[in-house]
């Protein structure tokens, strides 16, 4: 990269104020979720029998494909945080009414609570190039009362044109902890102009504080450690809309980038924890080798790296645009949505506000940048206003859940994470400090 490119980006991370313009569309918006039954008898039953206690559904993450019709097909998880949720993974319908209902995925059979053959309880999920849905099933159920785990965790990977399951991996005992929370997924396909059969996941740990990762096609697993992975201790108060509270939440954020230069299956994982105000990074040719992490040990832990700078407050989801050029993820007391670009240092004079509501965008759980059939990026958020769950104040006589979107072009024009440069992607790993386990964050 040229020095007037380094200049270039400098001049525009750093001159970007506050974007004045709304550019997030709200698409869905619910009060409650309310469920697509078969008829209203079942649903009395479901009642009745406390299967489905309403207004005890929260939803988490969101995602979306474009089926051939050209329809967005979107997807919505509902983890199992409380009794009563009848089903843990769904899409968006609506009703002859013109009602925004949600409708279980793949159906109904797959979502009998204690059924270790279906679906137990789904945080996050991701959609691939390759037409494939991959979900992540904590198998934990109850989280805010009590927590106990009634199924293994398990990926689930779908093909979206006929539902029909390639693969079911329950992840085994030897890479969890006792009181693992697997929240995170992201798919990394290392073929996906060929047969797609070279895949690997990501997942987050974010309560053992590890990473694991699994091998799709040699179905098989490792966990990796980090002390990054760990929860902050000076960052685990959170102050959202007034809503206060504490969570030593470990890594749950990750954003993989594209292929790094002319490497085409070496990327770049860009990862925190939940309890934390800054960013970490590792390539994913580390983690795919497992020599590196054998007895619970990291054997590279100079390969992993910790931004000197930090953000404005804690931040949860992430995801990362097709250029490289623009890590978006919200900061959480700001009700803002933001983005950095690799190329550039991490620190809050590089890292640029996009878009603010302090009614609409409480809590941004879910995060994707999804490319359209026709080439085009859109960032797609669902928010939860989970600070509102967390102090148990969630008041059902407002809109609490949101899915919106926007392009990605429009989101980041005129700022550093619009810069494109004749130079290949660039990860920032390749001339940050190697602070291996330095404890920066007392500093």
């Amino acid at each position: 990269m040229s020095v007037l490119s380094v200049l270039m980006l400098l001049f525009l991370g750093s001159t970007n104020p506050t974007r004045a313009a709304r550019l997030l569309e709200v698409l869905y918006e619910w009060k409650d979720v309310e469920f697509t039954f078969s008829s209203q008898s079942a649903r009395d039953v479901l009642i009745k029998t406390r299967a489905y206690i309403p207004g005890n559904s929260y939803p988490l993450d969101v995602d979306s494909w474009q089926q051939g019709t050209g329809e967005d097909q979107v997807f919505v998880t509902i983890p199992r945080f409380s009794p009563g949720v009848p089903a843990t993974l769904t899409t968006v319908v609506r009703s002859e009414e013109g009602r925004q209902l949600l409708s279980p995925y793949p159906d109904w059979s797959w979502h009998r609570e204690g059924s270790c053959d279906g679906i137990t309880s789904v945080f996050r999920i991701q959609v691939d190039q390759c037409g494939r849905l991959w979900v992540l099933d904590s198998g934990v159920v109850n989280i805010f009362s009590q927590r106990k785990r009634i199924c293994q965790p398990q990926v689930l990977v779908f093909n979206l044109k006929n539902k029909k399951l390639l693969l079911r991996y329950r992840i085994p005992d030897s890479v969890l902890r006792d009181h693992s929370i697997l929240a995170t997924i992201v798919a990394d396909i290392l073929d996906a102009n060929g047969k797609c059969r070279e895949s690997f996941a990501y997942i987050a740990d974010v309560t053992g504080f590890g990473l694991i990762v699994v091998d799709a096609h040699r179905e098989k697993s490792w966990r990796v450690v980090s002390n990054y992975f760990f929860p902050y201790p000076l960052n685990g108060h959170f102050d959202i809309n007034n809503a206060q509270f504490d969570l030593m939440d470990g890594v749950l954020g990750l954003g993989l980038s594209p292929p790094q230069n002319d490497k085409k299956k070496d990327k770049t994982l860009y990862f925190h924890s939940l309890a934390s105000v800054r960013e970490s990074w590792v390539s994913t040719a580390v983690l795919r080798n497992e020599s590196n992490f054998q007895d619970n040990v990291n054997a590279v832990p100079q390969e992993f790296y910790v931004s000197q700078g930090t953000r404005p407050s804690q931040s949860a989801p992430s995801a990362m645009d097709g250029e490289g050029a623009a890590l978006f993820f919200n900061v959480l007391s700001k009700n803002s949505l933001n983005c950095w670009n690799p190329r550039l240092p991490y620190n809050e004079n590089n890292i640029v506000e996009l878009d603010r509501d302090d009614v609409k965008f409480q809590f941004a759980s879910g995060l994707k940048v999804i490319r359209d059939r026709s080439g085009k990026e859109w960032v797609w958020a669902l928010t939860s206003r989970f600070q509102n769950l967390m102090v148990n104040n969630v008041n059902h006589d407002e809109v609490n859940y949101r899915i919106l979107r926007a392009p990605v072009a429009e989101l980041v024009k005129g700022t550093s994470c619009a810069a494109r440069t004749s130079a290949s992607y660039v990860s920032v790993t390749q001339n940050a400090p190697k602070p291996g386990y330095t404890p920066i964050v007392f500093a």
